[in-house]
């Protein structure tokens, strides 16, 4: 297996996780800002289906990834988008699966080749590290929404 390979289906696996984690909530809980401050389980996702369209040209056309406000807008205008858990959870599916597509067929030899990315201070990662964000990002979600989960005494692993 090469990595390529096994990030797709580590990818595929945790959206999966993710999905099923924001389905066991009760509607109004993954709809609403726990605390007030934090960001929903719905726009968690809203994120994880935005963000192959940012990680793709990096794959594919080797560009610049857009800039942080850029996609801060791209976010804001996901709220007009599906509203609907299982809309949702579809467009993520879709745009998941478009990325694992461009990630198997990424040429590895450029595994170690660098960009600069506009968050976290220009972080520099490598092509193997860009292969792995959207994974390391649905995982970071998952996260928290099992915290929300907690929070309102759900104690079931999903």
């Amino acid at each position: 297996m090469t990595l390529p390979q096994h990030m797709v289906r580590q990818t595929q696996k945790s959206l999966e996780d993710l999905i099923r984690a924001v389905e066991a909530l009760p509607v109004e809980a993954a709809s609403t800002s726990p605390g007030g401050a934090a960001r929903s389980p719905m726009d968690q996702l809203k994120e994880v289906a935005l963000a192959p369209a940012w990680l793709m040209p990096l794959l594919r056309n080797d560009t610049q990834p857009h800039g942080h406000d850029e996609l801060k807008g791209r976010l804001g205008r996901l709220q007009t988008g599906p509203s609907a858990l299982a809309d949702l959870a579809e467009e993520a599916r879709r745009t998941t699966s478009e990325l694992c597509q461009a990630i198997e067929e990424f040429d590895v030899s450029r595994l170690d080749e660098e960009v600069t990315i506009p968050f976290g201070f220009r972080t520099v990662l490598t092509m193997a590290d860009v292969l792995t964000l959207h994974y390391w990002n649905i995982v970071y979600h998952l996260g928290q929404v099992n915290q929300i989960q907690l929070l309102h005494g759900d104690r079931e692993m999903h």
